[in-house]
């Protein structure tokens, strides 16, 4: 069937005319370098046990191949394998496989679900590129690293669990999987890398470093987690980074630790920090700081009823100006409950 095989190594498929699907002889044990590649009438390839490798770009460009079940037996998959193989729509990867190579399913449009086996430790670069509609992958309690690229442009991924253990997070690994709405960054990533989630526009609430803000007023560029764990561990919150990604984390080390740094830092700076979560209107934050009863007294109080007041007005939720009213008539009762107010 147009196989050339040589010491247990396929090196090279002959394309034949009407042949789309392929079963692979016992006797090989590797597929071999591009054996495959560019076979775009293939639609089916069958891999036996007998398999142990699968080397770089052995199925590249095979643009019909809607499905591919890698066996247990593999233990090493090469980079590019089954690059831009663009109908492929589901995979099964086998227990032999420990890393996930670069550029492995780079291009795979059609692939919507995967689900990768325990014993992978490292998704590869730019491993699933261009999966555009990949909705969902299961990873590995097992997986350590995910590299630079793994799952940029993956327009379709609406949430992802990244396993406790997990060491180390690429630059631009989520880059503009505009569609991610959930994801949770274990405390045991250490190594994380810069625009992780730029673009990740429908990313609201992500969790990291064990607290959670809103992804959407991070700046990425100009607030990379290196620079924000530094502020953490060093308690320096008039660090140089965006008032979005500063006053969200200090909001939560008060909140969710009571530290006293971060207590003092929000009471020096209450005005723009209390100014800043009613412009974003973020209403738990507001109501903890509030209840707190720390930072907000008898001589500042009206300030924020004015400007809750005055954001109502230009169309902002009227529940956080209901929240400023009522704690000023419930902690100051003796105040006249329309002074200061201008309507």
């Amino acid at each position: 069937m147009g196989f050339e095989i040589k010491q247990g190594m396929l090196t090279v498929y002959g394309k034949e005319r009407g042949v789309t699907d392929v079963v692979i002889p016992d006797s090989v044990s590797v597929i071999g370098k591009g054996a495959f590649f560019d076979c775009e009438h293939l639609t089916s390839v069958t891999i036996g046990d007998n398999v142990t490798a699968i080397q770089p770009w052995a199925f590249h460009f095979c643009k019909r191949l809607t499905s591919m079940t890698i066996p247990d037996s593999v233990t090493s998959l090469g980079e590019y394998a089954f690059g831009w193989c663009e109908s492929m729509a589901s995979v099964t990867v086998g227990r032999g496989i420990q890393t996930i190579e670069k550029g492995t399913f780079e291009g795979c449009t059609g692939l919507t679900s995967i689900s990768l086996p325990d014993g992978v430790k490292t998704i590869g670069c730019g491993a699933f590129v261009k999966c555009r509609k990949l909705k969902e992958i299961t990873l590995p309690d097992s997986l350590n690293e995910i590299e630079k690229y793994a799952f940029e442009n993956c327009r379709a991924l609406t949430t992802i669990r990244l396993p406790d253990g997990m060491r180390r997070i690429g630059n631009y690994a989520f880059q503009d999987c505009v569609s991610l709405s959930s994801c949770t960054i274990p405390d045991s990533v250490t190594d994380f890398g810069q625009y992780v989630f730029d673009g990740c526009r429908c990313l609201k609430h992500l969790t990291i470093f064990g607290y959670t803000v809103d992804n959407t007023l991070w700046d990425w560029r100009k607030a990379p987690p290196s620079a924000v764990l530094a502020m953490l561990q060093e308690k320096n919150y008039s660090a140089p980074l965006p008032a979005a990604v500063r006053y969200q984390f200090i909001a939560q080390v008060f909140l969710k630790d009571g530290q006293s740094e971060a207590q003092a830092f929000i009471r020096d700076n209450i005005s723009d920090i209390l100014t800043f979560f009613i412009d974003t209107e973020n209403y738990e934050v507001l109501k903890g700081l509030l209840s707190s009863g720390k930072f907000v007294a008898k001589d500042n109080v009206m300030d924020f009823v004015q400007y809750a007041i005055d954001h109502a007005q230009k169309g902002g939720d009227l529940q956080i100006q209901l929240l400023l009213m009522n704690y000023k008539n419930d902690h100051f009762p003796d105040m006249d409950p329309f002074e200061g107010i201008g309507f």
